[in-house]
C-alpha cells in the first residue's frame, strides 16, 4: 500500500479523504494544527518547515502520494493568515517534499485550489504576481488591511497557476501533480461563511444548476480517484467539482 501524507488532514475534506484512504489500508501521515500525526501551524515559515522535515523523517523520505487540503476561508478576519496558509502552506509543501517523490512508481501530488479562484479574478493582479513569485513579504505587504475574502479567492487562484508552472518539471521527474477545484461544500468553512452577515449575500448569489451544494464524500470520491492510477495519464490539469458553477460564470471559458 502507499505512503500517503495529507495536509489539514483534522477537519473538513482533508478528513473526509484521510478516512476513505485509510480505509482503504494505506499508511497516513497527517499535517495539521490539532488531531494529527505532525501538529504544525502552516501560517509560519518555522511552522512549514517543521512539517516538512518531521514527515520526511516518518517517511524516510518516500512518500508516494501527496494531498495538501489544509487552508482557511475567506469568513476569517485575517486577510493575511488566509492568504498565506493557502498558498504558502501549499506550494512550500509540495516544494518540500517533490523529492521524496521523485522515482516513486505511481507517484501524484494533488492541491486544493477553489472554484472561487476564476471568479472575477484578474490573473494580473499584484497580489497573485507576488505569490507566484514566491515573495511572502512582498504579498503581506500588498494584502495590508485587504478582507479575508478577497484574499481566499487570490490565493486559490494563485495554488491553480502554481501547480499548471510545475507541470513540466514535475512530469518529467515522474511525478503527477493536479488541483481541485471544488465549489461550496458543506464542511466547516462554508458554515463560518454562512454565518458571516457580510458574505451571506454573497454566498446566495453563487450560481449552483445542480441547485444544492456538495457534501464531503463526493468531493472525497473524486480526490480519491485523482490520486489513483484510474486518473494515470490526468497532469497538469485544474479540474472543477462545483456543480456546473464554474460553467455558469464562465460559460466561454475552459
Amino acid at each position: 500500500m502507499s505512503t500517503i501524507v495529507i495536509t489539514g488532514c483534522a477537519s473538513g475534506i482533508g478528513r473526509e479523504v484521510t478516512q476513505k484512504l485509510l480505509a482503504a489500508g494505506h499508511e497516513i501521515i497527517g499535517i495539521d494544527l490539532r488531531d494529527a500525526d505532525i501538529i504544525a501551524d502552516l501560517s509560519k515559515l518555522e511552522g512549514r518547515k517543521k512539517a516538512i522535515s518531521e514527515t520526511l523523517e516518518k517517511t524516510g523520505s518516500e512518500i508516494d502520494i501527496l494531498i495538501t487540503a489544509a487552508g482557511m476561508g475567506g469568513h476569517l478576519p485575517d486577510g493575511k493568515l488566509v492568504m498565506i496558509v493557502n498558498y504558502f502552506g501549499t506550494v512550500e509543501l509540495l516544494d518540500g517534499f517533490f523529492p521524496a517523490m521523485k522515482g516513486r512508481p505511481g507517484a501524484v501530488a494533488l492541491a486544493l485550489s477553489s472554484n472561487s479562484a476564476q471568479m472575477g479574478v484578474d490573473p494580473e493582479n499584484e497580489l497573485v504576481k507576488a505569490l507566484l513569485a514566491h515573495d511572502e513579504q512582498a504579498a503581506v505587504d500588498i494584502v495590508g488591511n485587504a478582507p479575508s475574502a478577497e484574499t481566499y479567492g487570490l490565493s486559490k487562484h494563485a495554488v491553480a497557476r502554481a501547480v499548471r508552472h510545475r507541470a513540466h518539471e514535475w512530469g518529467t521527474a515522474g511525478v503527477r501533480l493536479n488541483a481541485i477545484a471544488p465549489g461550496m461544500t458543506e464542511t466547516p468553512m462554508l458554515q463560518g461563511v454562512r454565518d458571516n452577515p457580510d458574505l451571506k449575500g454573497a454566498l446566495e448569489a453563487i450560481p449552483v444548476p445542480l441547485n444544492r451544494t456538495a457534501n464531503v464524500d463526493e468531493i472525497a470520491n473524486v480526490i480519491v480517484l485523482m490520486v489513483s492510477d484510474a486518473f494515470s495519464f490526468m497532469h497538469g490539469s485544474v479540474l472543477y467539482v462545483d456543480g456546473g458553477t464554474d460553467a455558469v460564470v464562465r460559460p466561454n471559458q475552459f
